[in-house]
């Protein structure tokens, strides 16, 4: 079981595929020479420990309501989910068979939202934390699990400069940048300040005709976006401006279809954030 929430405890359960968010000490050896080959073991004190994990999950519209906020920065308004220079930082509760680990000062590193042909779309955080507690109580959250379905490939949508364009994948990636090397005088991280932020959009077309116009793309970019709708439930993503170079396809063998993939970073225009967000969870 694994539950979020900006505060302790959690207050939403969510549905996951893998999560191996945990703490990971380290041990450091004086290093001087000693007239011995051996290794003495009261020459080793505690390190740094850093908390982190991968969480992946096939997110439902009301999952993401919860969890756009803690990716993104900003403050929701309505179907609206802002970016913000500064993340707000969150819990994750963690229930693993012999304990339940709670894991504070979480921030999201990087979320990388994919989908592929006839699989749903799928969410990976990456999770940098300040501290994880062992020998907590899971909270009784379990009435907060979606019963909402999961997007699906097929039913997204890709526009670019308003053109609709067919795709075999979609991969929508927005990295924090965060400094993850803030101990200082402590053996655990102190904080986790956020750096430059990098959105990027990618995707694999047929090189056909119809791709024709996203070669040579002149370099101020264009616009775009990305959807994926499953009646009242949306996720869609907006960019302001969708820069690449010219990179060509390779021929791979006889029989292959020819398969160009495209990775746009995505760019602020002017006073327009390079993203916007809407999360219609509710159906």
């Amino acid at each position: 079981m694994l539950g979020v929430g900006a505060s302790a405890p959690t207050t939403k359960e969510i549905e996951f595929i893998s999560c191996d968010l945990a703490a990971r000490a380290q041990q450091v050896q004086s290093d001087g020479i000693r007239g011995l080959r051996g290794r003495q073991a009261e020459s080793v004190v505690d390190g740094v420990t850093e908390v982190s994990g991968l969480l992946v999950l096939e997110p439902r519209a009301d999952e993401l309501a919860a969890l756009l906020p803690f990716i993104l920065g900003g403050t929701p308004a309505g179907n609206s989910y802002p970016l913000a220079d500064a993340l707000p930082p969150f819990v994750v509760d963690l229930a693993k068979v012999a304990d339940v680990y709670r894991c504070a000062g979480c921030k999201v590193n990087r979320a990388t939202f994919q989908s592929s042909r006839n699989r749903p779309l799928q969410l990976s955080l990456e999770i940098q934390a300040l501290t994880e507690t062992g020998g907590v109580t899971f909270p009784a959250i379990s009435g907060s699990l979606s019963t909402q379905p999961p997007f699906i490939h097929h039913q997204a949508a890709l526009t670019l400069s308003g053109a609709a364009y067919a795709c075999d994948n979609i991969s929508v990636v927005i990295d924090n940048g965060l400094i993850t090397d803030r101990y200082l005088n402590s053996r655990t991280r102190v904080s986790l300040p956020e750096a430059d932020r990098v959105v990027t959009l990618a995707a694999d077309f047929p090189f056909t005709t119809d791709l024709s116009s996203l070669y040579n793309l002149a370099v101020a970019g264009l616009p775009g976006a990305v959807s994926w709708t499953s009646g009242a439930l949306q996720l869609a993503f907006t960019f302001a401006a969708l820069q690449a170079p010219t990179i060509g396809p390779a021929i791979e063998a006889k029989g292959r279809e020819l398969v160009r993939r495209i990775s746009f970073q995505a760019r602020r225009l002017g006073a327009t954030a390079e993203l916007i967000t809407t999360c219609a969870a509710t159906p």
